[in-house]
């Protein structure tokens, strides 16, 4: 009895697994139509495109919305994979998935029409379709795999906002893609993503991505322009290596993570601000920035790395934040003359010494801004002080920061300097010009003392006061004097007029103009005559320029001659420049000067 039970129970567990192995054979089945064949579930009516023949040579396949009463809602794995044959596919509005491979490698690929919204695009799926420009893919698309479009022949393309996921090296390769919109959704660009797309151009970062990955942008090689959201967090490795076209970036924010060759050799990168969140400037990610002349850092970095701005033949200056505590020695290998800006004693100092770079000493005032405390650059001529320091505001300068540097031949100043302290020059003997930049600067006494290069200086109007000594004065026998050979140029009634008057310096009419601008701008040595030079500077309000056309001549001397007899009238804020010979009238003596002036019998209307 046992065993008859026993030989029941093993009959009906055949008989039960016979039986579902006759529902799956029933459920999954395949059809055949145009070479095209299909496997069904019946269950849930719907069917899949399995396989195009490889013997059928007709180049245009148009796949049915149904097929026998299944409704076809996917491409499979490798469905058209390697076909050569096939020029268009038509697919309907029922597919939702094109699984990975679906396409790849179908070379005279050139139009995929499809209507249907796409919920997902595998790995690989239309990977070197080289002939396909382009593909719409609808407002559903969830997900694009890995190599999706890779080295295929995409122009333009556009990614739609419900898109979440595009995997790594979806379009790598893709050497006509110019134009991409990326997804609203996108957090992360992955991977390779766009590596060497060589003819995309602008690239527009979604607001919501956090992450570029590595290789993300590397090598396009006409990419110009790239705009960024400020939740990016991380550029990865080699980012936007090779990128020689490279102009424009603004980092984000939020960035808190610039890794290894993240811009190597992006040749014409002129300027990178790199956030406040950065620490580290890693191993070689600015190396072969050939154009690169700006780098602005901030407080909170605290590692410089090997060879991280290496061959960066245009940086000549930059701001190294306190925070800083390890440079690399080769952190700015191959770079010349380069001009540390650092707080004294800092690891920036004893990095500009050991390697033999000039060195600007800087600190903060209680406002935090910066002033600059000292100038240890003996290959550095041209002085120029920056606008900002490690994002802190350059306001001033100590008095004995350049005190006796006999190099420097030039000092630029930044707009926001304007406050020139006492003997803050005394002694640069090679100085030859200045530019001031402040609308109402303010010189300190002695600040240019001894300046023995100097003959003679155009002050702008915007100089508001001169303190004793500032220009003009040499020592003697211990004493300051002023010098007999030099003089000032400005306006009339102007801080440098009253200057001179109360230091016995010589002064003399004129502004000096930057005739690109318009702007009244400071100059030494630029002499009298050089006004009717035509080079990119002009002196006015010349003394004898009477009629203001810029040049002394004879007509000058006539409105003078019409002026004695009544005929014109000379506005009264020209009838300085009019009276030539000092004696406090004008009258025909002063427009005979002027004739003598015009003819060259004499050289100056000055003493």
């Amino acid at each position: 009895m046992k065993s008859m039970k026993k030989c029941i129970a093993v009959l009906l567990a055949i008989l039960m697994l016979v039986c579902s192995f006759s529902v799956v054979s029933v459920s999954a089945e395949t059809y055949t139509e145009n070479g095209v064949t299909y496997t069904l579930d019946k269950n849930s009516k719907t069917a899949y495109v399995k396989e195009y023949q490889n013997t059928v040579t007709a180049d245009e396949v148009v796949i049915p919305a149904t097929v026998d009463e299944c409704s076809v809602v996917g491409v499979a794995l490798s469905a058209f994979r390697f076909n050569t044959n096939v020029v268009s596919v038509t697919l309907p509005e029922t597919i939702k998935v094109i699984e990975g491979y679906a396409f790849d490698g179908c070379s005279n690929l050139e139009k995929v029409e499809m209507n249907a919204e796409v919920e997902r695009i595998s790995a690989a799926a239309f990977r070197d379709c080289k002939k396909l420009t382009s593909i719409y893919l609808g407002n559903s698309l969830l997900s694009l795999g890995g190599s999706a479009f890779k080295a295929s022949g995409i122009k333009e393309i556009t990614i739609p906002d419900t898109c979440e996921i595009i995997e790594s090296s979806a379009f790598y390769g893709c050497e006509q893609l110019e134009s991409v919109k990326l997804p609203s959704s996108l957090k992360i660009i992955s991977a390779s993503l766009f590596e060497k797309c060589s003819k995309l151009k602008e690239a527009s970062i979604p607001e919501n991505v956090v992450k570029i990955d590595s290789h993300a942008f590397n090598s396009c090689s006409m990419l110009e322009k790239v705009e960024m959201g400020d939740k990016v967090e991380s550029i990865g490795m080699s980012a936007f290596q090779d990128c020689v076209s490279l102009k424009d970036i603004n980092l984000s924010e939020s960035l808190t993570e610039l890794a290894i060759y993240a811009f190597w050799d992006c040749d014409s990168l002129e300027r990178i601000d790199v956030p406040s969140g950065v620490t580290v400037l890693n191993f070689q990610v600015l190396r072969g920035c050939d154009k690169l002349h700006t780098i602005n850092l901030h407080e909170g970095l605290t590692t410089i790395g090997g060879r991280a701005m290496m061959t960066c033949a245009s940086l000549r200056n930059i701001a190294i934040p306190s925070t800083v505590t390890e440079i690399s020695s080769l952190a700015f290998a191959q770079c010349k003359d380069i001009v540390i800006y650092g707080e004294r004693d800092s690891a920036a100092h004893k990095f500009a010494k050991e390697q033999k770079f000039g060195f600007i000493g800087y600190e903060y005032d209680e406002k935090g801004n910066a002033v600059i405390t000292a100038f240890e650059c003996p290959s550095v001529v041209d002085v120029v002080i920056p606008e900002t320091l490690c994002s802190a505001t350059v306001k001033s300068i100590t008095k004995d920061a350049f005190k006796g540097n006999t190099k420097i031949k030039s000092v630029t100043f930044n707009s926001e300097i304007d406050m020139i302290p006492e003997y803050a020059f005394d002694g640069c003997t090679s100085l030859e010009n200045v530019q001031f930049s402040a609308e109402d600067t303010h010189i300190g006494k002695y600040a240019f003392a001894n300046c023995t290069s100097i003959k003679n200086i155009c002050l702008p109007e915007g100089v508001a006061t001169i303190d004793e000594g500032a220009f003009g004065y040499v020592t003697v026998d211990g004493e300051y004097v002023p010098s007999e050979e030099f003089h000032i140029y400005s306006s009339v009634n102007s801080a440098a007029q009253k200057y001179c008057e109360e230091n016995n310096i010589q002064f003399r009419f004129g502004l000096l103009k930057e005739i690109e601008t318009g702007k009244i701008v400071s100059a030494m040595n630029y002499v009298e005559k050089q006004y009717e030079a035509g080079d990119k500077y002009r002196m006015i309000n010349v003394l004898g320029d009477v009629n203001s056309d810029l040049i002394v001549n004879v007509k000058d001397a006539t409105e003078i001659q019409k002026y004695c007899a009544d005929l014109v009238t000379i506005e009264e804020s020209v009838k300085h420049l009019a009276d030539t010979n000092f004696d406090g009238n004008v009258n025909v003596k002063d427009a005979t000067h002027i004739q003598k002036y015009a003819a060259s019998i004499i050289v100056s209307f000055y003493k």
